[in-house]
C-alpha cells in the first residue's frame, strides 16, 4: 500500500492540472451576466472566418466607446457574444457576420456588422470591413429564451420564431424598391427553422471590457450644427467646402462659403479657375462679377 501512495498522489496532480483549463475556460465563458436567459439563432453554418473574428475583437470596443460618447452613456463594461448569420429567404446567407455587444445585464446594447470588402484600400490589408450600430438589438432583445431564424429581403428585417411565422422587426425599405416590390408578401418561413446549427448570441464569449474613453476611440463628431449649406458642383475645390462646411458648423452660421476660402488661401487665382457664383466671405456686401471686380450689388 506504502508503494501505492506516491503513484497516487501523482495521479491525482496530473488529474487537477489537466481540469484546470477547463474550469477556466468554463468560467470565462461563463461571464457574471445577471441574465442567464439566451437567443438562440438558427444558423446553417456556425463557422467563421479567423480574420472576422479577430477583427471584431480588435475593433469592436472603439466604436462601442464612440457610440456611448454620442449617446452620453456612462462608461461601462462590454463583451461580445457569439456570431450569427442574416439568411434570404432563399437560405442563402447575406455575406456578412454579427456579433452582438452584450453588457453586464446580459442585454445586446450594439451589434457588429463584419462585412467582406468590395473595393480595395491601400490603407488597410483587412479582407474584411467593420460596423458598429444598434442595429436590431432592440429586436433581439425580446427573444430571450426563444429559438429564432433571422431573414431579410427588400422590405426589411424578419424574425421567425418555431412556430414558423415571420414577423418584421425592422423595416428598411429601398428607394428604388418601392414601385417594384410594391406587392411583396411577407413570407411564411419556409421551413427556413429547420436550419441544424444554433448560436446562442447572448452568451458571452469572453472577459467583458470596460469602455475606457482612452481606448483607441473613433472620432466623435460633435458639431451639433453641422447641415449642408452649399453644394459642390463641377469643380475640383473639395478642400474650400470642406472647410466652410466646418466653420460653419463650428459657429452655427452661413456666412463662409468655399469660394472664399478658396481666395483667402490663394488670392492670385482666378475666374478661369474658380467657378463663377457669387458668395459674402464676410458679410460686407462684397460680391464679384464675371470679370473678377468688387461690385456693391448682387
Amino acid at each position: 500500500m506504502k508503494r501505492n501512495f506516491p503513484k497516487l498522489i501523482a495521479l491525482s496532480l496530473i488529474f487537477s492540472l489537466s481540469i484546470t483549463p477547463i474550469a477556466n475556460a468554463e468560467s470565462n465563458s461563463n461571464i457574471k451576466a445577471k441574465d442567464k436567459r439566451h437567443v438562440q439563432v438558427n444558423v446553417e453554418d456556425k463557422s467563421v472566418p479567423t480574420d472576422v473574428r479577430n477583427l471584431a475583437q480588435k475593433d469592436y470596443l472603439s466604436y462601442v466607446t464612440s457610440l456611448d460618447k454620442i449617446y452620453n452613456k456612462e462608461k461601462a463594461s462590454y463583451t461580445l457574444g457569439e456570431p450569427f448569420k442574416i439568411y434570404k429567404f432563399n437560405k442563402k446567407s447575406d455575406g456578412n457576420y454579427y456579433f452582438p455587444v452584450l453588457n453586464t445585464e446580459g442585454n445586446i446594447d450594439y451589434i457588429v456588422t463584419i462585412s467582406p470588402k468590395v473595393t480595395k484600400d491601400s490603407s488597410s490589408s483587412s479582407k474584411y470591413t467593420i460596423n458598429v450600430s444598434s442595429f436590431l438589438s432592440k429586436a433581439l432583445n425580446e427573444y430571450k429564451d426563444q429559438q429564432i431564424t433571422i431573414l431579410t429581403n427588400s422590405k426589411g428585417y424578419y424574425v421567425v420564431t418555431q412556430n414558423h411565422k415571420a414577423k418584421l422587426v425592422l423595416k428598411t425599405p429601398r428607394l428604388e424598391d418601392k414601385k417594384a416590390k410594391k406587392t411583396e408578401s411577407i413570407p411564411t418561413g419556409n421551413n427556413v427553422t429547420q436550419l441544424k446549427q444554433k448560436a446562442s448570441v447572448t452568451m458571452p464569449t469572453s472577459q467583458f471590457k470596460s469602455n475606457n474613453y482612452t481606448y483607441n476611440e473613433q472620432y466623435v463628431n460633435k458639431l451639433e450644427n453641422f447641415k449642408i449649406r452649399e453644394t459642390q458642383g463641377n469643380n475640383g475645390w473639395c478642400a474650400g467646402y470642406t472647410m466652410s462646411a466646418l466653420l460653419n458648423a463650428t459657429y452655427n452660421t452661413n456666412k463662409y462659403h468655399a469660394e472664399a476660402v478658396m481666395r483667402f488661401f490663394t488670392p492670385k487665382l482666378t475666374r478661369t479657375t474658380i467657378p463663377i457664383y457669387w458668395f459674402n466671405a464676410k458679410r460686407d456686401d462684397l460680391f464679384w462679377t464675371n470679370s473678377g471686380k468688387k461690385s456693391t450689388t448682387s
